[in-house]
């Protein structure tokens, strides 16, 4: 089956709320740094029409707080039979540095939504800025310093895994805000440098559609399906599959004997298997494959080696491979 990567940058915030550029500008910066996909998220903003701007597909969604609005944000995407909706920053910290700052953690982890930002930049950032000094560090060098995704959050995912799909994201929260520190009155994540810090991957059964309805539709769908990547830093050219049927991440099947996951990475990077949430293999290189032993929620995660240790580089969404109607 032939298939199409597209880098998605998710979690967009414009003028129409709290953003700082228009969405035509933001677009624009995008096409240039090769970001195919904008999915913008403006706060308690209507859904529009796809649009294509500066040959960018744009897709206006819209985040809500229900309830508190300090809990349970979710990103409402448009689709064609109902809205997509992703938990946005879950298990989001307060800003220690300076003692400023608020979080969103979600409250209710009963209420499961259709899918997970598993990576947040803000929320990475606020949680590896504990002090001035690894503030400074993970604003100087994010892809070196920023935290892999939440434990207890990853634990979720991969718990709800085995009893039915829950696709992951990574959210850009992109809002262009200067810091607010006098002691750092800058302007540090702009959206074109948000744009070379966390992306999703996608990846399309076929072609892009030319009508802005019809490729947002794929788009959208391939989310939902768990046809999807989650990265920190530049990962396109990533494949993952399962042979020998050559399904994509993200499918439910039954186990069979001689099943086997297949990566091609676009650096060299430790390669883990995790299986139901246990890391049970690993590999080092650009490309690795795996027998799969049994059913269960198989998914890999790659580790670049950065300063003197491994960080998290892309995280792929699960094989679901179920057994006499379970994963074991």
């Amino acid at each position: 089956m032939s298939t199409r990567e597209l880098t998605a940058l998710i979690h967009i915030h414009s003028t129409l709320s709290d953003g700082t550029w228009t969405v035509e500008r933001i677009a624009a910066a995008a096409a240039r740094a090769g970001v195919d996909v904008l999915v913008f998220t403006d706060h308690d903003t209507p859904p529009a029409p796809p649009q294509w701007v500066h040959g960018v597909l744009v897709i206006r969604g819209s985040e809500l707080a229900l309830k508190d609005p300090r809990y349970d944000h979710l990103l409402v995407i448009p689709r064609a039979h109902r809205p997509l909706v992703i938990k946005a920053h879950p298990l989001d910290p307060p800003l220690k540095v300076g003692g400023r700052g608020r979080g969103y953690p979600a409250l209710d982890w009963s209420v499961l939504w259709d899918g997970i930002e598993l990576f947040n930049a803000m929320s990475m950032i606020k949680r590896g800025a504990s002090t001035r000094l690894k503030a400074v560090a993970c604003i100087l060098a994010p892809l070196a310093f920023l935290p892999p995704p939440e434990p207890l959050a990853l634990g979720i995912w991969d718990a709800v895994g085995l009893n039915r799909r829950w696709p992951a994201v990574a959210g850009a929260d992109a809002h262009a805000y200067s810091t607010g520190r006098r002691w750092l009155p800058l302007r540090v994540f702009s959206y074109p440098r948000h744009m070379r810090l966390v992306t999703t991957g996608v990846w399309l059964e076929g072609p892009l559609a030319e009508q802005p309805a019809e490729a947002a539709s794929q788009v959208v769908a391939a989310i939902a399906a768990g046809r999807a990547y989650c990265a920190l830093g530049s990962a396109r050219g990533t494949r993952c599959w399962l042979e020998p049927e050559g399904l994509l991440p993200g499918q439910e099947a039954p186990w069979q004997p001689g099943m086997r996951l297949e990566v091609r990475l676009p650096g060299m990077a430790q390669i883990r298997l995790v299986r139901c949430g246990e890391v049970v293999g690993a590999s080092f290189g650009r490309a690795a494959a795996f027998e799969l032993s049994g059913p269960g929620v198989w998914r890999v995660e790659a580790w670049r080696w950065r300063l003197g240790r491994f960080r998290p580089w892309v995280f792929v969404n699960p094989f679901y491979l179920r057994g006499n109607g379970q994963v074991s």
